[in-house]
């Protein structure tokens, strides 16, 4: 036993200095194989330490290793075991399964080329640990580079790094340590990057969340610094621990994919506490400033994560900014189209339900138009809060044109298109010409406004509803009355109740409709009762407002200085005007030139007087009121220039004109008068003509008529007789009145004292004949004047003719003549006269012209002589 362990040992030794002898010259074998192992040129050698070359090496084992990380692991295992056997060691080739392997060893060099990782690095051995001083280690499967200094401790597994990595264009500073769970690094870039799409290699987020990090955001990536831990099991980073800031030159950001990107010189992003930001510098959207805005990721790695976006801007809010809200579902009805707006809204979505959009946002606007659809209105302050799908204006200052101004608070629903709110309303003014047509002050409304088509907004307190729609806005006012109050046209016009509809095209064309109700105009439909209804259609352009009825007998053309007025078959009515009128109104009134035209249409100066007009053209100004009437064959004029300078021309006034202006159904019959007068408003003198006119029915008149067919039987009962048969035989004068052929008279009218003074009277009828003078108070109706009346006319045209016998019954006058006077009221005048004295007188007149005949008989003869 003890020869045999001799032998054997003598056996090791002489093997061990033969291998000895023969590794130091070197041993180079081509080919051989051996327990599945196949090798080709296999060179090995012994000086210091061995010396290993071999061209390819084939294992039989399957390759365990699945990734860079314990492939790195495994290799780096191997090194204190080779660096201590081996002096150099070079395998061009090693194939482990499907796994390729080049490794090259010596003092200098680690070389490792396998299917997951390439490594040149020089390794040292420091006790337990190894360091390697890489010039490079490449982890193919994450296509990552590194350099440094790589510190491995062999016994806990834990390494230290120190250097650059570079990963799909991107290159950074990185320190990086592990304990037993994890790895620590801390990086920073160093240059400008273009995307972070390499994070897809180690993590994996929600969709929106990786669109935000690898997509929506494009420029130049600059990592400030980048902290944070990976698990070293599953090597994926623990994305709570990170904490980092980056910035992104000349950054596109895409907030959402149908829309324009907003440019930004500068994009600051934050990585902390499980929440990405992204804080834009000097943004804009289109051509809209949005500065202040951000974006922030909240809970990355949490089941809620979600993501706010917040835009601030002092621009408008104009089409662009609506455009942007309205890629997140928010539909705000007003756009601002100029002045100053400072805007903060956020939009919240949550990913696991991408389609509920939570919306916040202030608007504060001065001095800005708005346009809420198509209806426009200025806001010298405005706040406007976004709250989801509601919309609120609070407490805003407004102005419509120049049309009203007030608080507007107003709550929009903008999914049901619809809004309700308070209009506090200081001022609502509509004019027309420096015309009030509605004048509200210190008010307050409802108001209710769709917008799902057209803009609709009710006016509850005024019962009106405004449309504002593609053609225009429509205003309807379906209650006239409750706007009575506020308007000086309506009071004017005394339009208490009815229905107004506008259509306002333009700015300066309007279409109006009317339905007017219980009018008091001073209108009357013809030889009927007055007007109280009123249907209207008509318009406002270019400053004209034109109105007419649906038959037109009635037409209204109003502009700056002229209202023109048409009425046929309709009468005008001169009522008194209202004491209290506005001194507004009464300026107006003299600036405007009214012309009134009317066919077919009378003039009543009283309830029961009026003016038959056939045509007539009554114009009215500041001063002058002038009236060119025709009815038939009369015609009227009337010129009043001023105060102190009026004109009236009437001809041939017909029986018909005549008792329709004195509301005397019978006064006159036949003939005509003309009457021509001048002077003041207060005072007039004139005269009066009368052509063939049988005057009836007037009390002064009828008691005339009765002491005529009287007297001849009171002066001398021989002659009644014939004055019997001249008035049955004559039209002249009877019961029934009494015509004048040819007659006239001058007179003077006090219209202030109603006071009625006549001279020169003459009227000459077929049976007797007026002469006189006198005076009327018309206020106390009362009379008092001297008549001459001429009367037995058929008598004293026979005695006429016979001579001797006219002297001796008619005297020189060749008449039969008395005066009467005429005293008391007009209704019932006292005829007072000398008759019964000049009847006595009678028989002692005729003895005198008797006595007298001879010599009146030889002055007729001379006379006859002389011619």
């Amino acid at each position: 036993m003890l020869k045999t362990i001799k032998f054997l040992s003598i056996s090791i030794f002489i093997l061990g200095i033969a291998a000895f002898f023969i590794l130091s010259v070197g041993i180079n074998i081509d080919r051989f194989s051996f327990a599945g192992i196949n090798v080709s040129k296999l060179y090995i050698k012994l000086d210091k330490k061995l010396i290993v070359q071999i061209e390819k090496i084939r294992l039989p084992k399957q390759s365990q290793t699945t990734s860079s990380r314990n492939d790195l692991k495994r290799h780096i295992g191997y090194l204190p075991t080779a660096l201590r056997l081996f002096q150099k060691v070079d395998i061009e080739r090693l194939i482990v399964d499907n796994n390729e392997f080049t490794i090259t060893l010596d003092n200098d060099i680690f070389y490792v080329d396998t299917k997951f990782i390439n490594i040149a690095a020089q390794p040292f051995v420091e006790g337990k640990n190894i360091i390697l001083k890489l010039y490079s280690m490449y982890l193919k499967d994450y296509d990552m580079m590194l350099e440094g200094e790589f510190d491995v401790n062999l016994k806990t597994d834990n390494f230290i790094f120190k250097g650059n990595a570079y990963l799909e264009g991107l290159d950074t500073v990185i320190d990086a340590r592990s304990d037993a769970n994890y790895i620590y690094f801390d990086l920073s870039s160093l240059k400008p990057f273009k995307n972070l799409h390499f994070v897809k290699n180690f993590v994996r987020l929600q969709h929106t969340i990786e669109e935000w990090l690898y997509d929506n955001i494009t420029g130049n990536l600059n990592v400030t610094y980048l902290k944070g831990k990976i698990n070293r099991e599953s090597f994926l980073p623990v994305i709570e621990s990170l904490d980092g800031e980056a910035t992104i030159q000349n950054a596109n950001i895409t907030f959402k994919h149908d829309l324009d990107p907003v440019q930004s010189s500068q994009v600051n992003v934050t990585f902390k506490n499980d929440n990405l930001s992204f804080f834009l510098e000097n943004p804009i959207f289109k051509n809209t400033p949005i500065d202040g805005s951000n974006v922030v990721i909240h809970g990355i790695s949490k089941e809620g994560s979600n993501i706010v976006v917040n835009i601030k801007t002092k621009s408008r809010l104009n089409e662009e900014i609506l455009e942007l809200l309205q890629a997140y579902q928010v539909k705000l009805p007003l756009i601002q189209t100029d002045g100053s707006t400072d805007s903060d809204f956020a939009l919240q979505i949550y990913f696991n339900d991408v389609d509920t959009i939570l919306t916040k946002g202030h608007f504060k606007a001065s001095n800005s138009h708005f346009r809420l659809q198509n209806f426009e209105f200025f806001a010298h302050e405005a706040d406007v809060y976004l709250d989801n799908s509601k919309v609120t204006i609070k407490d805003s200052k407004v102005e419509v044109d120049d049309l009203t101004k007030g608080i507007l608070n107003l709550e929009i629903d903008t999914t049901a298109s619809k809004a309700k709110g308070v209009f506090d309303l200081h001022d609502l003014h509509i004019q027309h010409n420096d015309m009030d047509l509605i004048k509200l002050q210190n008010s307050t409304t409802k108001v209710d406004v769709d917008f799902h088509e057209d803009t609709l907004i009710s006016l509850d307190n005024f019962d009106t509803i405004i449309a504002v729609q593609k053609e225009g806005v429509k205003v309807a006012l379906n209650s006239l009355e409750k706007l009575y109050a506020y308007s000086t046209l309506l009071q004017d016009l005394k339009i208490k109740q009815g229905e107004l509809y506008l259509l306002l095209k333009q700015k300066d064309e309007i279409t109006i409709n009317a339905k007017l109700q219980e009018l008091d105009f001073p209108i009357a439909v013809h030889n009927q009762n007055k007007l109280t209804k009123m249907t209207l259609e008509g318009g406002v352009k270019q400053g004209v407002l034109t109105l007419h009825s649906p038959q037109n007998e009635f037409k209204l053309l109003l502009n700056k200085n002229r209202l023109d007025l048409q009425l046929n078959g309709l009468d005008l009515l001169n009522e008194e005007k209202n004491k209290n009128t506005s001194n507004e109104e009464k300026t107006l009134n003299e600036k405007l030139l009214t012309v009134i035209k009317g066919h077919n249409s009378n003039i009543y100066l009283t309830p029961t007087q009026k003016l038959l007009g056939s045509n007539y053209t009554l114009t009215l100004n500041k001063q002058q009121t002038k009236l060119d009437l025709q009815h038939n064959k009369t015609t009227l004029l009337y010129n009043e220039k001023n105060a102190d300078d009026v004109r009236i021309d009437i001809k041939k006034a017909s029986d018909e004109f005549i008792n329709a202006l004195l509301d005397k159904k019978e006064l006159l019959s036949e003939g005509s008068i003309d009457l021509q007068a001048k002077g003041s408003t207060t005072k007039l003198l004139g005269h009066v003509s009368l052509d063939d006119t049988k005057i009836k029915n007037l009390a002064l008149l009828n008691n005339l008529i009765i002491f005529v067919n009287t007297a001849p039987g009171l002066i001398n009962p021989l002659l009644a007789l014939p004055s019997v048969v001249g008035m049955a035989t004559n039209s002249g004068f009877n019961l029934n009145g009494y015509r004048v052929v040819k007659g006239g008279f001058d007179f003077n009218y006090n219209i202030q004292k109603q006071q009625f003074t006549f001279e020169n009277l003459n009227t000459q009828g077929n049976m007797a004949d007026f002469i006189g003078q006198g005076s009327m108070d018309l206020n106390k109706r009362i009379v008092d004047a001297d008549i001459d009346i001429i009367f037995m006319k058929d008598y004293t045209k026979i005695v006429g003719y016979i001579p001797v016998l006219n002297y001796l019954f008619l005297g020189d006058d060749n008449r039969v003549a008395t005066s009467v006077q005429i005293s008391g009221s007009l209704d019932d005048p006292k005829i007072n006269t000398n008759l019964s004295k000049e009847a006595a007188n009678v028989p002692l007149d005729m003895v005198k012209r008797l006595f007298d005949l001879p010599s009146k008989g030889i002055n007729y003869f001379n006379d006859s002589q002389k011619e």
